[in-house]
């Protein structure tokens, strides 16, 4: 009984929509999903024991659904690797970040000129503060709405494919720039 309420207690929580609903929320109930589907598993090969058939059936059913799962996780990260998905989808993928980043890496300062400011991990604003951390002193995130940051020494300026065109964004535009293209349909 306390097995199925740490399971289903998020899920029966969150019917009555009083708040909206991420997936993070159901992270404490993981634990005790594993437990009762490893419950399940037990009794399953309790009962065909005695049936050698329906026991090699069954670890190959499990196998067959392991091999899907692979190919299916295969599939969606090939999807989203060449699609732009708009927010709140996944922006950049990383093999594509990663030149960006090494060209980076020779700065000192960098500021990035973003869509907005949210502090999804998955977001430019995000991002660059983790894929820098070792390699560049600052990494200043702005929204290009009517201000400029410039530091006192060299720095780098990325104009993410989300940030719209602005005065501040002007000011940042060199005459050379070089662009790294994101993904079919993303921008550079």
């Amino acid at each position: 009984m306390l097995l199925s309420l740490w399971a289903f207690l998020p899920c029966l929580f969150l019917i009555v929509e009083w708040t909206p609903v991420y997936i993070h929320y159901f992270i404490p109930s993981i634990p005790a999903l594993a437990l009762l589907m490893g419950f399940g598993v037990e009794s399953l090969l309790r009962m065909v024991a005695r049936w050698r058939p329906l026991q090699y059936a069954l670890w190959l059913i499990l196998v067959l659904i392991l091999a899907l799962q692979v190919f299916q996780w295969r599939a969606a990260l090939r999807f989203i690797a060449e699609r732009h998905l708009p927010y709140p989808g996944f922006t950049t993928p990383l093999a594509k970040l990663m030149p960006l980043r090494d060209e980076l890496s020779a700065a000192e300062d960098v500021v990035e000129l973003a869509g907005g400011m949210a502090w999804n991990l998955h977001h430019e604003v995000a991002v660059w503060d983790t894929l820098l951390w070792d390699a560049v002193a600052c990494v200043r995130a702005i929204v290009p709405d009517g201000y400029a940051v410039f530091p006192r020494q060299l720095f780098a300026a990325i104009i993410a494919p989300g940030a719209p065109a602005g005065y501040a964004t002007e000011l940042y535009r060199h005459e050379n720039p070089k662009a790294f293209p994101t993904r079919r349909g993303g921008g550079d």
